[in-house]
């Protein structure tokens, strides 16, 4: 919905912001996956600053390459690409007996791999195990869920561990380029709940096939710190929450909270006349819903410089109030709980509840219905 939103206003706005005019921001590379695949359905052309496509980048070809061997034993090409990665002890003197295998054969590389395997041939003890994990990765894929392919694959070679060792100062982007994977299987099988692996492959076939290359005058999207020195007469920033910006990782620490803060600050300043900043109520992370709050640096920009339709609720008389008593109410998320207290954040009120099963959350008035006889007024 994030990013359906910002591709809506950015075709409603299209007379008055050219596509060229307009920016998105995020705060890591894998956030720019559902933008893209929304940009793209909509056939709006874009560009990314300071780093790869969402499908190009080179973990997301080798699972890839792994998915598109699994449900085509054929594609010699995905073969050529995966059979060392991670790294199996072959060399290309190993590569160049399996091709002549194949020739002589008459067969495709995957099945020249099988012949010898099975002939008894002399080969790494890791290549007839590569060969075996096709095989059972083949079966699930008929089988069971897309993501748990995904998770079988990652189990069965253990390549995040690859990741780690290969990418050791990208590996934490890296590995949320792969989350990313995995929520776009999931999405995919919520929409799709009969679907197999070779459909989702055909459908991200079809519509990275039709993406704009070298577009000179698309909308531009990139990192906060890819956006430094440039400038743009409309700007969006995404995920506009606690666990993005500032990052999970530099919460703790307060140089590091700083830099997040600056960061920020650039992604502010590189708007000439409009920015829209923007937040999800919750986001999928691999298989899972993550539910961060607005991010805290919201609340040090001046009210006065916010165009939002409920600044009417600045008004103390219009308020939300609670009763002398603490309220119970339910949640159609997180279940029951109990309002604890009320907070505004620019203007708009939310409840902070201790849902059992969740917690402390804060969550809008409108999301909440009163269990007991002590009301919420709105």
């Amino acid at each position: 919905m994030e990013a359906f939103w910002v591709t809506d206003q950015i075709r409603a706005e299209q007379f008055s912001f050219n596509y060229g005019d307009v920016a998105i921001f995020y705060r890591i590379n894998a956030q720019s996956r559902q933008l893209e695949d929304s940009l793209r359905k909509n056939h709006i052309p874009y560009r990314i600053y300071g780093a790869l496509k969402f499908y190009d980048r080179a973990e997301i070809k080798d699972i890839l390459g792994y998915f598109r061997l699994i449900v085509n034993p054929k594609d010699d090409v995905a073969f050529r690409r995966i059979v060392n990665v991670p790294p199996r002890g072959i060399g290309d003197k190993g590569i160049q007996v399996i091709e002549d295998k194949a020739v002589n054969e008459r067969v495709p590389l995957l099945e020249a791999l099988n012949l010898m395997v099975q002939s008894g041939a002399r080969i790494s003890p890791r290549l007839a195990s590569f060969y075996s994990s096709i095989q059972e990765l083949k079966k699930l894929s008929e089988q069971g869920s897309l993501s748990e392919v995904l998770r079988a694959f990652l189990n069965a070679t253990d390549y995040l561990a690859y990741l780690q060792k290969k990418y050791p100062d990208s590996f934490t982007d890296r590995i949320a380029n792969v989350h990313e994977l995995g929520a776009a299987l999931s999405e995919y099988e919520v929409v799709n709940p009969e679907a197999r692996l070779v459909d989702w492959l055909n459908d991200v076939s079809l519509n990275t096939s039709s993406a704009d290359e070298g577009v000179e005058q698309g909308v531009s999207l990139m990192t906060f710190h890819s956006a430094k020195g440039l400038e743009f007469r409309r700007v969006y920033i995404v995920g506009v929450e606690d666990g993005l910006i500032p990052h999970s990782h530099n919460l703790e620490n307060i140089e590091n909270l700083e830099e997040e803060r600056r960061l920020f600050y650039v992604g502010l300043t590189r708007a000439k006349e409009k920015i829209s900043l923007v937040s999800a109520q919750k986001r999928r992370i691999f298989t899972y819903d993550m539910v961060n709050p607005p991010s805290r640096f919201l609340k040090e920009i001046p009210l006065e410089f916010f165009d939002i339709p409920s600044r009417k609720l600045l008004n103390a008389e219009e308020r939300p109030v609670l009763d002398s008593k603490m309220s119970l109410v339910v949640h159609a998320a997180y279940g029951r709980g109990r309002v604890k207290k009320v907070e505004y954040e620019f203007g708009v009120a939310k409840a902070v509840v201790d849902f059992w099963d969740f917690g402390i959350r804060k969550v809008n008035f409108t999301q909440l219905k009163s269990l007991t006889q002590h009301k919420i007024h709105r």
